[in-house]
């Protein structure tokens, strides 16, 4: 994962680096320092406070597809997955089997990538499921044995 405060600190260095002549005092120095740091900070907690908003709005987006009456928007995630294994598989059997049969880089990553995204997000999201689900019965047991 890309280390967001480690590269705005490295950045932070290379300004101050560059600015350095045009400081006549340390103390100069320590405040235009503090300030790009600052500015960082807030660049770094928007980021992640707009990954957050992200998360909430694909979560109700979920919830929402579960709670619909649609089969389609209830299978779309288990569909995908059967899809996209099917087309691996069918590709790897045919490169196995075929002397020429070459599959492109290109399509070796977007396999790669959507594969990782669907088998990443499905089994994921389903986990998560099952931890929120047990936590929340266990929440209950918690709460009923107490107010007995």
């Amino acid at each position: 994962m890309f280390d967001l405060k480690g590269a705005a600190a490295e950045v932070t260095g290379k300004v101050m680096e560059g600015l350095d002549d045009l400081f006549t005092s340390d103390d100069e120095r320590n405040q235009t320092r503090v300030a790009i740091e600052n500015a960082f900070n807030s660049v770094f907690v928007a980021m992640l406070t707009f990954v957050s908003q992200q998360e909430k709005e694909r979560t109700e987006r979920h919830r929402n597809d579960m709670n619909s009456d649609s089969w389609l928007s209830k299978n779309i995630r288990p569909g995908t997955l059967v899809v996209l294994t099917l087309a691996f598989v069918s590709l790897v059997t045919a490169d196995s089997w075929s002397t020429t049969f070459t599959v492109k880089e290109r399509w070796i990553d977007l396999f790669e990538t959507l594969l990782v995204s669907v088998y990443g997000f499905y089994f994921v999201s389903r986990g998560v499921q099952a931890c929120t689900q047990a936590y929340a019965n266990m929440k209950e047991r918690v709460d009923g044995s107490r107010s007995s």
